[in-house]
């Protein structure tokens, strides 16, 4: 993919803004759901406003056009979306539940 949009104005996840970073795809979403706690706007990916068409189109033309120079916004998005794996996860969930929840073999 040349890139990916996430244009939603209302969004549980989406998983698809994990996906593409972990894809190497350039991604440009609008501020719903985890996009708002992940993307680091212009460092690991780009992110406007709901309902922001223009802003949408700019920074889908912008990552299209720049392709070659945007490397390093790709290797970030990779390394975040690596932090946010269900591995990387792991070891929070059990510290969340330490004392809750009995470990069993």
């Amino acid at each position: 993919l040349d890139l990916y949009l996430v244009t939603s104005r209302d969004e549980g996840g989406p998983k698809a803004i994990l996906e593409s970073m972990a894809s190497y795809v350039p991604l440009i979403t609008t501020r719903v759901g985890q996009a708002a706690d992940i993307v680091d706007h212009g460092r690991n990916a780009w992110m406007v406003d709901t309902e922001d068409v223009d802003g949408l189109a700019h920074w889908a033309w912008h990552a299209i056009d720049q392709r070659l120079s945007i490397e390093p916004i790709l290797d970030l998005a990779k390394q975040t979306a690596a932090k946010n794996a269900y591995e990387a996860q792991a070891a929070l969930w059990d510290a969340f539940f330490e004392g809750y929840i009995e470990h069993r073999l």
